[in-house]
Order: C-alpha cells, then structure tokens, then sequence
C-alpha cells in the first residue's frame, strides 16, 4: 500500500524541522508550531526530486490548524484560507516590520504607532528609524539637551525614540541656558561662540562702527567661566589660530572695554525666572538693560540673548543685505547650512520653508514652518517698551540696575526723588 510522500516544511531560524504526513489525526499532538513565513513559499521540493504547485501544497493543508509564532501577532489558530484573508503586515516577523518602518519619515511613523498595541512597540525600536531620525535632526541643530544625548548612547531598545522626543521637547519649552550651552574654553578652544550686532534702536552712534551693519561679518563674543567677556579673533595663524581681546577693542584704538556677566533672576518688569533666563552685563563699570535669553526663531535651536539695544546669537549671522529702494524691495531671507565640522555657510531661501519634522513642533501650514530671519529688528522680540525702566536709568547715568521683587519700587522712588529735585511735580499712584 503505498503512503503519500513526505513534505519537509520550511520554519523559521531557530525553529526544530518536522516531518509531516497526510495521517493527521494520528500526529495531531506532535504539530509543531509554524510560522506564517511558510505560507509564502509557492512549491516544494519532493525526496523523489519531483515539484508540487500552490494547489498541491493548499490541498495539503486544508485541514491543518496553524498556530503563530510569538512574532505573528496572531492569537488564535486559523486555516489556510483564514490566513490568507490576514493583513499583511500581521504575517511580518518583527525585524522586518522594522525594516519596513525604517523608510518612513517621523509623522508617518508616529501615526503608524497608533495602528495597533503590536505596532507602538515593534514601532517603538530604535531599529524602526529612529536612530537615523536622530542623528538627521541633530545634524542640523545647534544645541541639543543633555539628557537626550546621554539617553540616546545607552541604544537601548527604545532610546533613541525617547531621545528624540525629549530633545524636540527642550527645544520648544526650554529657554534657560546653561554653562556649557553659555561658555567658551580657551584651553581646548570648545564651547559657544556668540555673534554679536547692535539693533537700530541703539543709535547711530553705536551702529557705525558696528561691522554687521557695515556688511561685515557680526563681531565674535565668547562667554568665559571666571565671569568675563572677550572677543574672538581669528588671527589665520597656525599656531595661535585664536585671539581672545578685550570687546570692541576693534573701535576703540585697541584698548576695548572691560565686559563681566552674571545670571540675574528677576529683573525690572519682568516675571521671575531660573538661572539662566537672564543674563546682565557690566559694561566698562555700568548695567545696560538686561538681556534676554531665548530659542532663536528660525528654528535650528540655537539660542539669542537680546536686550532693546543688542542681540547675542549662539550661531553665525547672516549678512546684512543692502537695502533696495522701491516698490520691488523684498527682504533676503538666508538659512544657515550646518558643515560637519561645525561650521557652515549663510544660503538665500527666501520663499523656501524648512522641512524639519521634529515631533512636538506645533502645527502651521501645511504642517511645516516658515524660516525666519534675523536681518531686519522687526523678527525680534525685545523691545524698548520691555526695557524702558532699565533703559532711562542707563540713559540717566545709573552705574548699576536693580533687581528683584523691589526693582520696580527701588525705581519708582529714584525717579520721584529725581523730579523734585528739579521742581517738577510727581503724580504717584496713591493719587490717582
């Protein structure tokens, strides 16, 4: 009597092979478990070296119960046919939804993860892209938190997701600096290096000597940790390729002006802050109003520190574009492109619009956001409607601003007693 041949089927690696038979009913307790990747093959070597079709494989397995591998997602047993009506990702091991997953880009991925609880996990995985979309994105950033690049070099399973989301975080929450987002080393020649120009509002007296609004390139700034200032000079020597000068020195007969910083918490007309928020300056023995620190608004998460009079960039400025007169005078718009050796180049992309994804941006149109530059004084935030108070004490020849809960009353005291001493009448809020 003769018996029907032998089918080897083919299971996944690190699975035991079986043999199989047509007398199912006497080897039902020894099925072993299959994966649904044995579904795909259309035919079969026979040990008679003969080949059987699709059908003749179907035909075999019409009554045979499979049960999935932990990777499958399937939960219960299901025939041939059921297997086949299956979407077909719920047949991918997890490795290769990864390898599928790997060429969307980030908002692709994160609705993906809301298909089901096995796509949030296997999704998840550094191996589904996110390790590529962190290092795309930081690529093209100036200042990255801390906590997210520690996070993303321990590569565990789902780090480099976590520390993708927690650097677009800080980048849209956090606007406090910290020392080393804030210095430089003259030692290793490592840390930030500020460009700095005076706004409009400063006065001609200050602009005309200003390189950035002579066309040059903005004046190099370096915070130090023992509370100095200093600026930046690249000599081109080989040797000593970096010079440190006291500020302004290129104005000044090459004497410049002594420059400390300190982190202030509180400063007139504004609300209370961590250090960080607010850095003041001591100006040749004198308190210019406060500066401000920010993300800067174009988007490379790069940081400004901008009082009414001067703004700070902890990235290079782009030139100043000469003014065009007449109705067709549009504003150059420039974007910096980063080079891996942390340098880069200014390129005009006005009408362009970035392309970054970054998780936690908010929504603008067409779900990307517009450049900005920072040519014109009209694209920054500080004022002197913020600065007023510390402005008129400056202007007034105040050596030293106040600061604190009592700023506002130290000042309004100053001021009256400074009105009656030359006769003029005070009208205070007790009555109005």
């Amino acid at each position: 009597m003769s018996t029907d041949p032998v089918i080897e089927w083919c299971v996944p690696a690190g699975s035991q092979r079986k043999e199989r038979t047509d007398d199912y009913e006497d080897t039902t307790s020894t099925i072993s478990t299959f994966s649904c990747d044995a579904a795909c093959e259309t035919s079969h070597d026979l040990p008679g070296g003969d080949q059987f079709t699709e059908q003749d494989l179907e035909e075999q397995l019409a009554s045979i119960k499979w049960i999935s591998d932990s990777e499958s997602n399937l939960t219960e047993t299901c025939t041939v046919q059921e297997l086949k009506s299956l979407p077909l990702f719920d047949l991918l091991s997890d490795d290769l939804l990864c390898q599928v997953a790997s060429f969307l880009n980030v908002g692709s991925l994160k609705r993906s993860r809301l298909l089901s609880r096995r796509f949030q996990a296997v999704l998840s995985r550094n191996e589904a892209g996110w390790t590529n979309h962190c290092e795309r994105l930081w690529k093209r950033k100036i200042h990255i938190a801390n906590k997210a690049k520690a996070l993303f070099a321990q590569q565990d399973e789902s780090s480099a997701m976590e520390a993708y989301r927690l650097s677009c975080t800080d980048a849209r929450l956090r606007h406090e600096l910290n020392l080393e987002e804030l210095c430089f080393d003259p030692n290793t020649n490592q840390g930030t290096i500020w460009h700095f120009r005076f706004k409009q509002s400063a006065g001609r007296e200050w602009t005309s000597f200003d390189p950035w609004h002579n066309g040059r390139e903005a004046r190099r700034m370096v915070f130090l940790v023992d509370g100095t200032v200093r600026q930046l000079v690249l000599s081109g020597g080989e040797d000593r390729p970096l010079q440190l000068r006291l500020p302004f020195f290129d104005a000044m007969n090459n004497v410049g002006l002594d420059i400390r910083w300190r982190f202030v918490s509180e400063p007139m007309d504004l609300p209370r802050k961590q250090d960080g928020a607010y850095i003041r300056l001591t100006v040749g023995g004198r308190d210019p109003p406060t500066y401000i620190i920010h993300r800067s608004p174009n988007g490379n998460w790069g940081f400004l520190m901008e009082n009414c009079w001067g703004v700070f960039a902890s990235f290079p400025l782009p030139l100043k574009a000469p003014t065009v007169e007449g109705p067709q005078a549009n504003p150059v718009r420039m974007r910096l492109r980063r080079a891996s050796n942390g340098g880069g180049r200014w390129l005009n992309v006005n009408g362009i619009e970035s392309d970054d994804e970054e998780e936690f941006d908010p929504p603008t149109k067409r779900g990307r956001r517009t450049i900005v530059d920072l040519l014109d004084d009209s694209s920054l935030t500080v004022t002197n409607r913020w600065q007023w108070r510390e402005a008129l004490l400056y202007n007034l020849g105040a050596s030293s601003l106040p600061d604190g809960p009592q700023a506002v009353a130290e000042f309004n005291r100053a001021w009256n007693q400074m009105m009656r001493q030359r006769g003029i009448s005070v009208v205070t809020n007790q009555h109005l």
